[in-house]
């Protein structure tokens, strides 16, 4: 028996969103897929996939805080009212790969229009809906964000 890991469902969305979008954001979704693992690994290392949040739904926030780091998304694209703003963009720098105080998540670089299209597609690559995609987000948010201040609180301690 085979158990799909996180990195088989970010590869499975990520071919799935490249024929959507007609493999025109290729070089964008290549790089949300790398920042998508490299914090996969983190989220792995630090809290194990538990089954209120398995592989497949740690792929699904992965995904949609990459979208957004790569400004592919708006942040309120895929926020829900639950998370503090301030936590939710620390998280997004995070999966932009900084953490300086001068850096801010930028807002989308894509018109409006297309980022609804590009968030619809999310939506068919992940085979969810955007309620349980935003709670995928918030709670993948949630554990990122805790790993990484462990982190910051162990380099601290050492």
């Amino acid at each position: 028996i085979v158990i799909p890991s996180i990195e088989s469902w970010l590869s499975t969305y990520c071919a799935r969103l490249n024929l959507l979008t007609q493999r025109l954001l290729v070089p964008s979704i290549a790089w949300v897929w790398m920042k998508a693992i490299s914090n996969a690994n983190i989220l792995i290392w630090h809290s194990p996939a538990r089954p209120k949040l398995p592989p497949r739904r740690q792929a699904n926030g992965l995904l949609g805080l990459g979208l957004v780091s790569a400004r592919l998304l708006p942040p309120d694209a895929i926020a829900t009212k639950n998370l503090c703003p301030l936590l939710w963009e620390q998280v997004c720098l995070q999966m932009k790969g900084t953490m300086s105080q001068q850096e801010s998540v930028s807002s989308c670089a894509l018109p409006d229009s297309h980022a609804s299209r590009i968030l619809k597609w999310l939506c068919v690559s992940v085979r969810t809906d955007l309620k349980n995609l935003r709670q995928d987000c918030e709670d993948v948010a949630l554990h990122l964000q805790g790993a990484l201040a462990g982190d910051r609180g162990a380099f601290l301690h050492e």
